[in-house]
Formats: structure tokens, sequence, C-alpha cells
């Protein structure tokens, strides 16, 4: 098998000479994801010319793995003829999730290009839910009938197999279309030729409704160990299948919403870098802010049972260290830690996930830590304005007045805000990056490690500005 930068370079040579027969041979000795990978790294120029040089079954195939931005330069580079050629090879799920991320000009043209049959299939899986089994199923299965022998199905199903994604499970349904049994490919294969179908199939079922939940039909794929389920409508007749490969995405995504959740990331399964800066900014400050502000509860009961703890308060000296300190710092720095410590498991989690899907490589490492430096200053910066105008509604509500010392907080606080911040951001990005360098397991270096010492850093700089300012 051919390293990606191997098959670049071979690619890219190939392409400059004009090499048909090269650049097909490439593209059968190398794994298609592979290619695709490949494909989407070149310039346009240079993806039209290769792509047009492929053989229509290497080209469908191919495509299907492209990134979107991809797939739509080359349908709104293509003419209709050209698109038509790679429609027609296409699955129906593969062409509603193409469909779902093109703008809808460019979705004319692919359903133009589609047959009848096509378009009806398209239909079929687009009237349910996104995230529902058929949403996520194939209209593409072998149907067969119980009276008709091994024999008959086997000449059958040679006949047509080319039409569909997966032979390996055949599905016994009547006359009205309800699902009565299954056979295997190999049960086909160890039977006498004259056994009827009937005598063979499988008849404890297993199936899901068309409107259950994708993470149910996951589950049911774990629990079951099988290659594919067929799918049913609220009348029972079944109207497709869901196989195993559509299911490693989903359990992908749902595993990946579920990290981003525990972490307070508004969930997005985009790939890391097609998504943008303000993407990623926006999905990361909805919960920081929010435990900013509640955290305020925490700052007001440590402030109120200091309270009760030293007696009277206002009759210290608010101008000593110890009544900054212990009165004024304290209850702060348990806010600022937590949020600061929320952010870069924010920034592990993102780095772990990029890692596992191997997003990030030594050439994206760069856009990766430039990326994720401006969302750290942008997320400082609201942060820094959300604590400005939480401290003054505290301590106007407290002392009826802002005081210097107040003022003086909110600068230690949003200085201490930025540094920790920015500094949470690093370690918790390269730590993981770091790790893998060394062999070592990222995901030792992104729990409480990470945890323990950027606490340890938010507290120090805090404590620390505080004694410069007062």
């Amino acid at each position: 098998m051919l390293e990606i930068s191997d098959l670049k370079e071979q690619l890219i040579q190939a392409a400059i000479n004009n090499d048909l027969n090269e650049v097909r041979n490439i593209a059968k000795k190398s794994q298609q994801v592979d290619f695709a990978e490949v494909l989407g790294e070149l310039n346009e120029r240079l993806i039209l010319r290769i792509f047009r040089m492929l053989n229509k079954e290497d080209e469908t195939d191919i495509f299907s793995y492209l990134k979107p931005e991809i797939q739509e330069f080359i349908i709104r580079s293509f003419s209709s003829k050209e698109v038509e050629e790679i429609v027609k090879d296409l699955y129906s799920d593969d062409l509603v999730d193409l469909i779902d991320e093109l703008p809808a000009t460019i979705v004319k043209k692919v359903l133009r290009a589609a047959s009848p049959k096509i378009r009806a299939e398209i239909n079929n899986i687009l009237k349910y839910e996104e995230d529902t089994a058929g949403g996520i199923m194939t209209v593409n299965f072998i149907e067969i009938k119980e009276k008709d022998s091994i024999e008959k199905t086997i000449k059958y199903v040679r006949e047509i197999h080319e039409e569909f994604e997966t032979i390996d499970t055949l599905f016994v349904l009547d006359d009205y279309g309800h699902l009565k049994g299954f056979v295997e490919l190999k049960d086909l294969i160890f039977n006498s030729p004259k056994t009827k179908i009937k005598e063979i199939m499988e008849t404890r079922l297993l199936y899901v409704n068309s409107t259950a939940d994708q993470e149910e039909v996951a589950n049911m794929f774990k629990r079951y160990d099988v290659t594919s389920i067929p799918v049913v409508d609220d009348s029972n007749k079944m109207i497709g299948i869901i196989t195993v490969d559509d299911i490693v995405d989903v359990i992908e995504k749902e595993t990946s919403e579920d990290i981003n959740k525990m972490a307070g990331i508004k969930n997005d399964d985009q790939n890391y870098f097609d998504l943008s800066i303000f993407k990623m900014f926006k999905s990361r400050t909805f919960w920081l802010v929010i435990l900013l502000v509640l955290g305020t509860i925490t700052q007001i009961l440590t402030m109120l049972f200091y309270n009760l703890y030293l007696g009277d308060v206002t009759s210290l000296d608010t101008n000593s260290k110890g009544y900054v300190g212990i009165v004024l710092m304290a209850p702060m720095a348990i806010v600022i830690a937590g949020v600061v410590g929320l952010y870069g498991s924010q920034s592990a989690t993102i780095m772990m996930r990029a890692l596992t899907l191997r997003e990030v490589k030594k050439k994206t490492i760069k856009t990766f830590l430039i990326k994720e430096s401006i969302t750290t200053m942008l997320v400082a910066l609201i942060l820094i304005v959300v604590n400005i105008v939480r401290i003054l509604i505290i301590y106007v509500v407290q002392l009826g007045e802002i005081n210097t010392i107040v003022w003086e907080l909110i600068g230690v606080s949003s200085v201490t805000i930025l540094i920790s911040i920015i500094v949470a951001g690093v370690i918790a990005t390269l730590a993981p990056i770091i790790a893998k360098a060394m062999k070592l397991d990222p995901a030792n270096a992104t729990g409480p490690f990470i945890t323990l010492m950027i606490d340890i850093i938010t507290i120090s700089v805090f404590f620390g500005i505080g004694l410069a300012f007062f």
C-alpha cells in the first residue's frame, strides 16, 4: 500500500506528464479513501485533470470519499453529461449525504442528472429526519422469495448484484413487502441448489422502525453483532437496510457529540479544518459565559460565609491585604479557576478528537495552532467583558458604590483571565501532540494532570498579580 506522501508525489507527476495510464494505475493500486484525500490537497486545475483521467468505476467510488467542498467544485465544473456519469453509479444513501452538503443550485444539477428511479429513492430517504433510521438507511437491498430455489436465487443475484451496495444478506419478503426472513449468501453456497429458500431462511427477525433514533440503531448493532439491519415502516413493510459502514459514522458522530457536551462545546461533527474561527468561537463560548455568570452565585455564597465566620467584615480595614485577599479575591479565584479549567478541557477535547480522526498531521499543526490562538484570544476577550459586568453588579449591590479597589479587582481578574486562558489553551493543545510524538497515549495527557496544572497556574497568576496591585 502506498504512503500518502508517495501517492501524492506520483499522482502529481503523472498528471503533469498527462499520463492517463499511470493515473489509472495509481488509482487501481491505492486505497480509494487515500486517493480522495490526496486529490483534496491539490489545486483545482490538477483535481479536474486527474478526475477526468479516471475510469468511470474509480471516478464514482473516489467521488464518494471526497470532501463536500471538492465534490461541489467538481459538480460545478463538470458538464451535465459528466455529472450524470457520476450520479448514475452512486448509491442513493451516498447521494442523500451529497445533497445535504450542497447549495440549492448544485442540488438541482445533481437531481437533473439522476434517473427517475434514483430520484424516487432519494425522496424516500429525505422524507425522514436526518438522525433517524430512515434518514441513514439505503433503499438498495436484494429482495428474494421464499418459494424460489437456491439455484434460481443464485442466478438472480448474479444478474443484478452490481446494482446493490451489499449482497451479503438477502431479504425474504412476501407479496405485500413484509419481511419474512433473511438468508446469508454463504447459505446459498453450502446448500443444495434444489433446496427452497423457505427451508433455509432465518425467521428470527431483527429490524428497526424507520423513525427510530440513530443512536438506538447503533446500540442494536453493538448488542447483536450484525452487519446489516432491515428498516420497516409503520405498516411493517421493509423499505431499506442500514449497513455496518453506515453505523460506524453514526457511532463516531454520537461519541463526538457526547464528549463535546461533557466539555461544554456545542456539537459540530465537521472536520476541524472545515470550521470557521467564528463557528469555533461560538461553539465554545456559550457554556464558558454561562459558567462565569452562574459562578457569581458561588462567589456571593463564599463572601456571605466569610461574613458569618469573620463577623461584620465592613468593620475591617478594607485597604489591608488580608481583607482584599481573603474577602474579595479568594471567592473570585474559585470562579476564574473553574472557567479557565473548562476552557482547558475544551481545547484538550478538540485536540484529542482531531488526533483520533487523524485530522492533525505535521503539515497542518501550524494551521491548527493559529486557529486555536485566534479562538483563544476571542474567547478571552468576551469573558473579560462578561467578568467586568458581573463584578460591577456584585459590588454595586454589596457596597452601593464602585470604589478604587473594585476597579483594581477588575484589572487583576481581567489580566488573569487573559493570561490563564492563553496558557490553558497552549497546554491543553500541545500536551496531546507532544504525548503522541513521544509514542504515548494522548488521552493520558488530557486528564487530571492538565486540570491540576491549569488550576495551579491560574491561582498563582491571580494572586501574584493581586500582590502587585494591592
